[in-house]
């Protein structure tokens, strides 16, 4: 006979806590000393790759507190159901897509937990509007997990276009990814080496430029 009972939503998996530690001791080298409240996490959402870097602010410019790349690559097969769960493999998170969506929204969730209070605002490029078909479906799908999870942990966010960071980063809306490294590198992410990276760092300090514009 088939049970009655509900079975009770999960929490963040054991593999998104264990990707949300990675990303805090990515950047423990480097200084993370930062005034309560003021830290800004920034957000390039991919299913392939979301960029995540946590800013905060000194006298002498940016400080990276955390980064990371949060990489997953699809297991569906046609004509098979998904795996009850998905799986990590090197630094790649695979399953199906509405797995990794919900990997990268508790990942992001548990990095927020993590700094609590310090973060005072998630800062996220928007996705593009030229998208088309299935992968435009899942962008929004990623997002709105994203937020949802934001609203879990009480952060608000704010949402940037493409070209706006590209400005902010070069002065050309139509910089290249190449060119968005290269900026951040000059600005002190000296560790970026993709664009994903790349554009959640300026997601993030474009919000702090608003926030703290002297």
């Amino acid at each position: 006979k088939p049970s009655s009972r509900r079975r009770k939503r999960k929490g963040p998996s054991a593999t998104a806590r264990q990707n949300a530690r990675a990303i805090v001791l990515a950047s423990r080298s480097q200084s993370s000393s930062h005034p309560a409240g003021e830290l800004v996490l920034g957000l390039d959402l991919s299913l392939a790759g979301t960029g995540v870097v946590l800013l905060g602010q000194d006298s002498d410019g940016p400080v990276i507190v955390a980064h990371a790349l949060l990489q997953t690559s699809s297991s569906e097969r046609p004509g098979k159901l998904p795996a009850p769960s998905g799986r990590v493999s090197g630094k790649t998170y695979r399953g199906s897509t509405s797995q990794r969506i919900r990997w990268i929204g508790n990942s992001v969730k548990h990095l927020c937990e993590r700094y609590g209070d310090d973060i005072c605002l998630v800062s996220i490029e928007n996705h593009g509007f030229a998208a088309t078909g299935a992968g435009k479906s899942q962008l929004g799908e990623l997002h709105g997990v994203v937020k949802d999870r934001l609203l879990d942990v009480g952060i608000p966010w704010t949402v940037w276009s493409s070209m706006t960071l590209k400005k902010t980063a070069t002065g050309d809306g139509h910089a290249s990814k190449a060119e968005m490294i290269q900026a951040a590198k000059r600005k002190g992410f000296k560790a970026c080496h993709n664009d994903d990276e790349a554009d959640a760092f300026w997601a993030a300090q474009h919000a702090m430029n608003q926030m703290f514009p002297f």
